[in-house]
């Protein structure tokens, strides 16, 4: 089977294989893969079988007369309802009759008669936005050209759960295939710069600034749609905290992208990257280390618990910026600590078993191991920090992840994989910055001649003789092997 599905699709392995399932096309097992085996055998089967193939062998099977809301007066005979939707139906006076109501269409048909039901379908032009997953399902409602929304239904509880997002489409599409698209966890990340690009950006409502409480409330309270879904327990096993929650809400817009919203809005759902800033940017990269889908990661800003060691601190350095425009002498005051991210306003950020570490040399990992996770030949890692002004999230910090994380990527011959960009102030994704995210991934992704000098994406001037830190080599002495 697997021999087979290789040449329907291109997979490095079962996981691979697993992760691209919705783009398969859809034809049944008989045609794709049986009808071509030139080495098969046949068992006879002794127990019972019946081909559930048309409407009406369904409902001969259906042990009661109605799934889901349905009501029937005294006069109905030989009719089935399969009712999907969350408003009842109510038939009255009908004999032999299937109906079935989904959120891809309504069908009302004598059971005789659904069986011809397939060259009217094939003329109905609409993208199916609904999705059976083992987790649940999910369906895409009101897809505009400038929103959607998306609801979320969890199988084990019956429980279901929606939440926004705000689309920025390019005037012009330049790229094959559909426009790259850009997962933002907020608004306010150079949207106009890269839809006038060719780019089109996403902006989902992660924490409840377009109707609150979003997927998951930034007020260490464990509420929004995520924890309507998933409820935060009592035990850290059973606990998720906001970064993985909003991690979530992506992964289920790339549901929906895959699922049919994506070809209606003129998206290339294979071409994604999520970016986000300060508490957001720890976000991203959570969802870039664990979705595997998203092609680059670009965390902006994430400070501690995003992409700043812990184990580094900056205070009390100086540092010359004029490379940048900036300052000759910078002095870093504050980073924030490990109590800060412990405390009442960030500790839901997180589950209650990091509420254990009383330093953060008990942390058993740090920061570059969280951005490993990208280290893929698919995918990319664009880290985005800034100079000055950023004390607090301690950006030198995210410089040591890149140098540690820069190993694992060179070991797996992918050092063209990772990029940073250190701008010299903002906090923010700054126009400089989205600019030289789509001039990387165009080269990388597209093969497009960059604007800009992309080598500027592997040097900071923290690395400058007069700011080098000798803790920048300790992770070939003491870190890596």
């Amino acid at each position: 089977v697997l021999k087979r599905a290789h040449e329907l699709i291109d997979f490095a392995d079962y996981a691979d294989l697993f992760s691209k399932y919705d783009t398969l096309k859809k034809i049944s097992f008989d045609y794709a893969v049986v009808e071509h085996e030139p080495d098969i055998a046949v068992l006879r089967y002794a127990g019972e079988w019946k081909d559930l193939g048309t409407w009406n062998t369904l409902t001969e099977a259906m042990e009661e007369r109605a799934v889901g809301d349905a009501r029937f007066n005294e006069n109905c005979e030989n009719v089935h309802i399969i009712n999907e939707l969350g408003v009842p139906i109510l038939a009255m006076g009908l004999s032999d009759v299937v109906i079935s109501a989904s959120p891809e269409g309504i069908l009302v048909s004598d059971k005789e008669q659904s069986s011809y039901i397939k060259p009217f379908v094939d003329e109905i032009d609409q993208q199916i936005m609904f999705a059976e997953k083992s987790w649940g399902s999910f369906r895409v409602l009101d897809v505009e050209e400038d929103s959607m929304t998306i609801t979320v239904k969890r199988k084990s509880t019956g429980k279901t759960a929606s939440f926004k997002m705000v689309i920025n489409k390019p005037a012009n599409v330049r790229h094959e295939g559909g426009a790259p698209v850009i997962l933002g966890m907020h608004k306010g990340i150079s949207e106009s710069t890269a839809t006038a690009n060719g780019y089109a950006v996403i902006t989902y409502d992660s924490d409840g600034f377009m109707s609150a409480p979003g997927t998951a409330a930034d007020n260490n309270q464990h509420v929004g749609a995520f924890y309507t879904l998933y409820p935060y327990g009592r035990n850290w096993e059973e606990q998720t905290g906001e970064l993985m929650a909003w991690s979530w809400g992506l992964s289920r817009t790339l549901d929906a992208l895959y699922q049919g919203a994506a070809q209606e809005l003129n998206i290339n759902p294979d071409n994604s990257i999520v970016t986000g800033v300060s508490r957001y940017g720890k976000a991203a990269a959570v969802c870039g280390a664990f979705e595997k889908r998203i092609k680059m990661v670009a965390p902006s800003c994430s400070g501690a618990g995003g992409l700043a060691l812990y184990r580094y601190k900056s205070e009390g350095k100086t540092y010359d910026f004029t490379s940048k425009g900036g300052s000759a002498r910078y002095t870093y005051d504050q980073n924030e600590p490990l109590g800060s991210l412990q405390a009442t306003g960030e500790q839901g950020w997180f589950n209650g078993r990091f509420m254990e570490f009383k330093a953060e040399n008990q942390i058993p990992v740090d920061q570059h191991m969280l951005a490993a996770m990208c280290a893929d030949p698919n995918r990319y890692l664009f880290i985005i920090c800034s100079c000055e002004g950023e004390n607090w999230v301690n950006a030198p910090a995210q410089w040591m992840t890149y140098l540690g994380v820069k190993h694992v990527f060179d070991y797996l011959d992918l050092s063209d994989h990772l990029a940073i960009n250190v701008h010299l102030s903002g906090h923010a994704v700054i126009k400089e910055d989205m600019e030289y995210m789509m001039d990387y991934f165009d080269y990388h992704v597209y093969n497009m001649k960059p604007k800009k000098d992309l080598s500027n994406l592997t040097h900071s001037p923290f690395e400058l003789d007069k700011n080098k830190d000798p803790f920048a080599d300790t992770f070939t002495k003491n870190w890596l092997y």
